[in-house]
């Protein structure tokens, strides 16, 4: 019988993590480890497929992780620790992306709007085919990017990338449909 214990030990996770996040909140730095742990490698998965440097990703991740920790007493009793989570990474990522264009721009490197790009080196070795399809991804909105990232790189359910978008699956549907539009417009698939 698969369904009915898959169930309780969803329910025992909730019960689990929300004991955590109180713990946490009221100083326990073990409770916050253990939220950390559960969570740092699908961020860490997160962040690489968005920035795609592996010691960037790591300074993001600690960033996220340390910006979570002094937050946490602004968490919100009732809500998904995740989803919590995962709007400061997003927020996280989208500042070091300002910060690094306005920055180059000002070097002259990259005109303002440019996404920065990796090494030359590294994008040969990948190839030609590979960089368009990450350079087509960075250029998606916010909305959709993320949603692809939660379901492709994630494997989350609808309902599971509604709850940590904050919004309806009808909406998570239209934004992966869009997404997968956007990508393929650019580059010229089906």
């Amino acid at each position: 019988m698969n369904g009915p214990p898959d169930d309780k030990e969803d329910d025992e996770d909730d019960e689990d993590e929300d004991d955590l996040v109180r713990a946490a909140i009221a100083g326990d730095a073990g409770a916050f480890d253990r939220l950390v742990g559960r969570y740092t490698p699908r961020l860490f998965r997160m962040i690489r497929a968005q920035v795609r440097d592996a010691v960037l990703t790591e300074d993001l991740v600690q960033d996220t992780l340390l910006r979570a920790f002094v937050a946490l007493p602004a968490f919100r009793r009732g809500a998904r620790f995740f989803t919590w989570l995962h709007r400061i990474m997003t927020n996280t990522v989208g500042e070091h992306r300002r910060r690094t264009v306005r920055r180059r721009a000002l070097d002259g490197l990259i005109r303002p709007g440019d996404e920065p790009t990796e090494a030359a080196d590294a994008a040969l070795e990948r190839g030609e085919s590979h960089e368009r399809v990450w350079s087509a991804l960075a250029e998606l909105p916010e909305e959709f990017r993320s949603a692809l990232l939660l379901r492709e790189w994630e494997q989350m359910s609808y309902a599971q990338i509604a709850q940590v978008l904050d919004c309806s699956v009808g909406t998570v549907s239209s934004r992966l449909a869009r997404a997968r539009q956007i990508l393929a417009e650019r580059l010229g698939t089906e």
